[in-house]
């Protein structure tokens, strides 16, 4: 097979114009590896070879430049082949290329990946070892070296933040969503509860005095007298306000 002329195309391609009215374009350090410039001539065998060599640096600059955009681990990166089609040979190659030259490094992405979920997130250990399982990170020494500390922490983090929307609700009803939601964010329920077992919530009088007379406009077509107060009582005890809670707020009538 002839060579009859080479152009020079964008970032590190030339095409390569064959006598049988074929081109074909290859990566430069192929160009290079094979000196196919200074080539008039190629056999078929060896164009073979080197269409076969290019494939698979095809998928790893692909791969390269799906690395731009952020670290990713090495599930993430075989994954991407596979989307795209490439086959194992092809993403065995380019895994052990990208590792060799550190572009992808498991270790350093799970280093990363712990700064920000620490930084930039309130996430607890469970729902943070789930994602690491989701990219393919099983090693979990890292994350299991972080204090308890650490995680009780966040976790008053979170209670601080969903107090200051706290508005309509007793302290026990509170209590009771509060915990679902820590433990949304992966969180152990013994943790959880220990932290809020001797936590305080500082509830507006206002809103137990307002559900106060929301059920006693409600019930009164019912019950009248004695009668009337039980039952509104009742209510606001089962809407998770204390004894205390309640007889104070009737004793100020």
């Amino acid at each position: 097979m002839q060579i009859l002329k080479w152009k020079k195309e964008k970032k590190n391609l030339y095409t390569a114009f064959l006598n049988n009215h074929s081109e074909i374009s290859i990566y430069e350090e192929l160009v290079l590896k094979y000196d196919l410039l200074l080539k008039k001539n190629i056999s078929d065998k060896e164009l073979e070879k080197i269409k076969k060599e290019n494939f698979l640096l095809e998928g790893y600059y692909e791969a390269l430049k799906y690395l731009t955009r952020k670290m990713r681990s090495r599930k993430e990166v075989d994954d991407f082949l596979k989307r795209k089609e490439y086959s194992k040979e092809c993403r065995d190659f380019v895994l052990e290329k990208l590792e060799k030259e550190d572009y992808v490094n498991d270790q350093k992405f799970l280093e990363a990946f712990l700064h920000d979920q620490l930084s930039l997130t309130l996430n607890g250990p469970f729902k943070i070892k789930k994602e690491l399982e989701k990219l393919g990170i099983l090693d979990y020494s890292l994350l299991d070296e972080i204090s308890d500390k650490v995680w009780q922490e966040r976790i008053l983090k979170i209670v601080k933040k969903r107090e200051g929307i706290q508005k309509k609700e007793s302290e026990k009803l509170f209590k009771k969503k509060l915990i679902m939601y820590i433990y949304t964010y992966g969180y152990s329920m013994s943790m959880i509860e220990s932290i809020l077992e001797n936590y305080s919530i500082e509830i507006d009088e206002n809103v137990l005095l307002k559900e106060k007379e929301k059920y006693l406009k409600k019930l009164s077509s019912k019950y009248d007298g004695n009668a009337l107060v039980w039952q509104v009582k009742r209510k606001l005890y089962q809407r998770g306000y204390s004894s205390e809670e309640i007889e104070k707020i009737f004793e100020k009538e």
